[in-house]
């Protein structure tokens, strides 16, 4: 998300739309590919329960970002990347993640299963990765494999909604609009592929 909010305010510096909404949506295929490694290195007995949604998704971010940014006119940008691993941001990341995969596992065994779609929700909000990691650090039955599952597509399903809204918010409806018709195509071919494949 961190990445769809500084595109978005560089629209306002008079950068192509089309080649930061191309970015924008780069950065999505990645943060569905990065679940997808998570999910492989932590339960690798999860991933052919999301594979194709995932690859569904990854593609339609993937080929909408190259359309996008092919159509726009490249220019010089002034703008200076700042360093990924800033220090704050990583202390941030993992006092959220403790937060989270804390609350996770504390309302799982509270209320049972049920709980992890709602933390999944409302974690993937701020952040898929930390959401994703909470679910699949947690000892769960073989049998709530499903369960977990669905955590995962929720917590990527609000994940792209907030990011959208972060669109909308940091670089105006111009560069949101693209981003809205990509979510929302990704988001119904990975229900339609669930449906067809589980």
């Amino acid at each position: 998300m961190a990445v769809t909010a500084a595109l978005g305010r560089r629209v306002g510096a008079g950068e192509p739309v089309s080649l930061l909404a191309g970015g924008a949506s780069f950065a999505g295929m990645i943060s569905i590919v990065r679940v997808g490694l998570l999910t492989i290195v932590i339960k690798p007995e999860l991933i052919t329960m999301i594979l194709v949604p995932l690859f569904v998704a990854a593609i339609v971010f993937g080929i909408s970002g190259g359309v996008l940014s092919f159509r726009a006119q490249p220019t010089v940008s002034e703008h200076q990347p700042r360093n990924p691993f800033d220090l704050v941001s990583l202390l941030i990341f993992a006092a959220v993640f403790a937060l989270i995969s804390t609350l996770s596992a504390a309302l799982v065994q509270r209320f049972g299963i049920g709980s992890i779609l709602l933390t999944s929700a409302l974690a993937g909000i701020a952040d898929v990765d930390i959401a994703v990691l909470s679910v699949l650090r947690l000892s769960i039955d073989p049998n709530n494999q499903v369960a977990i599952r669905n955590a995962i597509l929720i917590a990527l399903a609000t994940n792209g909604g907030a990011r959208v809204i972060l669109a909308a918010v940091t670089g105006g409806l111009k560069y949101a609009f693209p981003l809205i018709g990509i979510t929302l195509l990704a988001l119904g071919l990975s229900a339609a592929s669930l449906l067809i494949y589980y």
